[in-house]
């Protein structure tokens, strides 16, 4: 059965198997045409299981390899490591360059700054794009 799994030289075993009439008997070519369809049936699960197992291998390793480290460093070198950490301390920022000096400004610029932050002007001009 081993050998069908693998699918080293089955096709003999599969024809040996379906000439077979019983013991001590001389084999009469595909006397049981049924057992062709286990070996196929055999070969389908078989590989299924092989693939099966492989791929489980293969993740498991990854994720204990993932664990050990760094959970986002493992397939990253140090420049990208860095990289990620910069660019996710700078967007944790609400406001990239906040305005100090609002006090200070025209009341114009003061009122229109204002006015959009708010979210209905997003909404607002996300609709006058969608028409």
């Amino acid at each position: 059965l081993f050998e069908i799994a693998t699918t080293e030289m089955w096709v003999d075993t599969m024809y040996a198997g379906a000439d077979h009439v019983g013991a001590y008997r001389q084999p009469v070519r595909d006397a049981s045409q049924i057992w062709s369809c286990f070996f196929v049936l055999f070969i389908l699960v078989g590989t299924f299981f092989v693939y099966n197992l492989c791929v489980g291998v293969i993740v498991d390793n990854f994720d204990r390899i993932k664990q050990g480290a760094d959970s986002h460093a493992v397939l990253m070198t140090e420049a990208q490591v860095n990289w990620v950490r910069s660019k996710r301390a700078f967007f944790a920022r609400r406001n990239f360059f906040p305005l100090t000096n609002l006090d200070q400004l025209p009341a114009f610029r003061r009122r229109a700054f204002l006015m959009l932050e708010e979210s209905w002007f997003d909404k607002g001009i996300t609709g006058c794009i969608c028409l």
